[in-house]
């Protein structure tokens, strides 16, 4: 299934988490790039266990960075918007009158 209804990250985990607790899927494959992965995967897992679906998420990602070892790397900026974006997927969203 592809989720195409979404305008950001997390309404697409939004959107697509709710596609999947619909028709009940156990593996989740999320496609990103890896300077995304940790991101969409940390709000998906989230969102999935939001609504009790304990689907394995599997990353599939294309590498951006020169090595992995540098797309690995997670600094403190990237933690804050992974926080942020936890928050918005449990409905506390950053910026009212602009949630989906």
């Amino acid at each position: 299934m592809i989720e195409d209804k979404s305008k950001d990250t997390i309404g697409n985990v939004i959107n697509a988490a709710n596609l999947l607790v619909r028709h009940q899927a156990d593996t989740v494959i999320l496609v990103t790039s890896s300077s995304h992965m940790r991101r969409a995967r940390t709000v998906m897992e989230d969102a999935l266990k939001q609504r009790d679906l304990p689907s394995a998420v599997v990353p599939l990602n294309a590498l951006d960075a020169p090595t992995q070892d540098e797309a690995a790397k997670v600094g403190a900026d990237e933690r804050l918007v992974i926080y942020r974006d936890l928050m918005r997927v449990s409905g506390v969203w950053a910026y009212p009158g602009l949630q989906q």
